[in-house]
């Protein structure tokens, strides 16, 4: 066989392919910018540390991303953080910071070093007023009380707490 019949040949492979094969319904789709993300980090730990050069909060995931808009998503998140009364640790399958507020989703696990424990499915926190909100139903578990529930509200800087539709189980 030529050269050119071996050409001749792929050409009209070729052609016959773009004339009778259509695509198979996959469309391109084209992402906003916000939605892409600048940075992102696999199985990573990030530190805080504070004034007096001590490790406040450490946040361990699997996957970190940072948007163009400022938001963070983190997935398979551990956040620890550390005051001068407690210790304090979040988990969760999702975490989303975007201006000033963390929202933890997917079985989430809030525990104290005073035995404090919250179990829910969704949290959010508000970092500038130091408040939690729970919109779903929770479960509080606290030096022998037990409190199940839905919406829970607690500002860390009053130390007020409200909570709806709960049936508490002191033990």
């Amino acid at each position: 066989m030529s050269i050119y019949k071996f050409l001749f040949a792929i050409f009209s492979l070729n052609l016959f392919i773009f004339i009778f094969f259509k695509p198979i319904g996959i469309e391109a789709t084209k992402l906003a910018p916000e939605n892409i993300p600048q940075i992102a980090f696999q199985n990573f730990t990030l530190f805080d540390i504070g004034s007096d050069n001590i490790v406040e909060t450490a946040i361990n995931g699997a996957k970190g991303m940072i948007f163009r808009n400022g938001k963070y998503q983190i997935n398979d998140v551990n956040i620890k953080y550390q005051n001068s009364k407690y210790i304090e640790n979040l988990k969760s399958r999702y975490a989303y910071y975007n201006q000033g507020i963390i929202e933890a989703i997917g079985d989430v696990l809030y525990n104290r070093s005073d035995g404090s424990i919250i179990k829910t499915n969704n949290m959010s926190y508000d970092v500038s007023s130091k408040s939690f909100y729970i919109s779903k139903d929770f479960l509080f578990i606290s030096k022998g009380l037990k409190v199940k529930g839905r919406k829970l509200f607690i500002d860390r800087n009053t130390g007020q707490i409200k909570a709806f539709n709960i049936d508490a189980v002191f033990q």
